[in-house]
């Protein structure tokens, strides 16, 4: 296991990508604050429904958030998306960008499934 708390696991995930904690709170659905208090160990014991959004709003694995491990046959499609939206074409970098105005989150998260089974189907 790693030597770094939880806390400061999400809070490296987080400033890797970029993300202020505003705009993880609107990802993840979990409050600015209760984020905050996470990220500075202030959370002794924090919901695993918690952890999960934290991780899925970064593209994480909830296990690694937890442990520090990564897992051998896990994919982490936010590591390397900036380099396969690169590569993308004007057409399907226009279907990306369109995410934020679907009509709800159900609607969002079947299409961001579907673009992850897209850009990274299983070996």
């Amino acid at each position: 296991m790693s030597k770094q708390t939880i806390g400061e696991r999400i809070r490296e995930l987080r400033e890797s990508q970029g993300l202020s904690l505003d705009a993880l709170a609107m990802k993840s659905k979990v409050t600015r604050d209760h984020i905050g208090r996470l990220e500075r160990d202030e959370s002794s014991n924090p919901r695993k429904e918690t952890i999960d959004a934290i991780a899925h709003a970064l593209g994480a694995d909830a296990y690694y958030i937890y442990t520090g491990v990564l897992g051998p046959n896990i994919v982490y499609p936010s590591q390397d998306f900036s380099d396969t939206f690169r590569n993308l074409d004007a057409y399907q970098k226009r279907i990306i960008s369109k995410l934020d105005k679907l009509p709800s989150d159900k609607h969002r998260k079947a299409v961001e499934n579907m673009i992850d089974a897209f850009l990274y189907p299983l070996k």
